[in-house]
């Protein structure tokens, strides 16, 4: 029981580095911004395997994580 949380809080780290990674890279660039990534898939992958639980922490991690580097919020 212990190895499969360790294994989903692995699969975690890695799903949600790879989305973080995958948001610098633009398929298209919107005139009003905006722009069409692949950012989404590693995390919707991660949930359809581990279920809802574990799926919807790594999204609130992969959310705040966005918050925090790509300037999402007005510090000042």
């Amino acid at each position: 029981m212990q190895r499969k949380h360790l294994r989903a809080l692995c699969e975690g780290a890695v799903m949600v580095a790879l989305a973080q990674a995958l948001g610098y890279l633009k398929l298209w660039q919107m005139p009003y911004g905006g722009s069409i990534t692949f950012i989404m898939l590693p995390i919707f992958v991660y949930c359809a395997r581990w279920g809802f639980g574990p799926g919807m922490l790594a999204s609130i991690v992969y959310s705040v994580l966005q918050l925090l580097l790509d300037g999402a919020y007005a510090w000042g």
